[in-house]
């Protein structure tokens, strides 16, 4: 079938029989949360969105057309081509750190789910400094704590503990979801 975030989430509630569930996301998680409830209102008891991404924006045509061809490589599953238009433009926006940063870390997600996590990890830790140099701290400390769970994915269980711990303060301060998420 399609690429699609939220039917993987809802396959997932059905697999564990959750019939009705909470759902916490932030960034892309929080995208796709929101899409859950939209498509399946009655499933979803509470939301909680952090800054999830969304249609809108003073765009560009081409970039607009950019994200629809990047967009439908993940439709059909072709994660190297989705990597492609990624990389693109990463090249395109240049030394822009506050667009640049979540570029970073949408390449990150499609190099891991392609299982390439080296790769999905060098993009985490590529954002970290351009988060910093936004003075955005908690995108910063989400993306440190991001690079934890990469580790951890590759076994690397010591440096895993150690970023996901550099993080913790931070979010922990942000909200009380924050820290809750730091505690799993």
């Amino acid at each position: 079938g399609t690429y699609s975030h939220a039917r993987d989430l809802v396959e997932l509630l059905d697999e564990v029989g959750l019939e009705r569930t909470s759902l916490v996301g932030g960034s892309l998680g929080g995208r796709v949360a929101l899409e859950v409830a939209v498509a399946q209102p009655d499933r979803i008891e509470k939301l909680v969105l952090m800054d999830p991404g969304g249609p809108g924006g003073d765009w560009s045509e081409e970039t607009r057309a950019g994200w629809a061809e990047e967009e439908a490589a993940l439709e059909r599953g072709d994660l190297d081509e989705s990597i492609a238009w990624l990389d693109r433009g990463i090249a395109g926006i240049g030394d822009d750190v506050e667009h640049r940063a979540p570029m970073y870390l949408n390449r990150s997600v499609a190099h891991m789910q392609a299982g390439r996590l080296a790769e999905g990890r060098a993009d985490l830790e590529r954002a970290v400094p351009d988060y910093a140099a936004t003075g955005n701290e908690v995108e910063r400390a989400m993306t440190v704590h991001n690079a934890g769970y990469a580790a951890l994915l590759a076994g690397d269980l010591v440096s895993a503990l150690s970023e996901m711990g550099d993080a913790h303060a931070v979010l922990a301060s942000a909200s009380a979801v924050n820290a809750a998420i730091c505690e799993l």
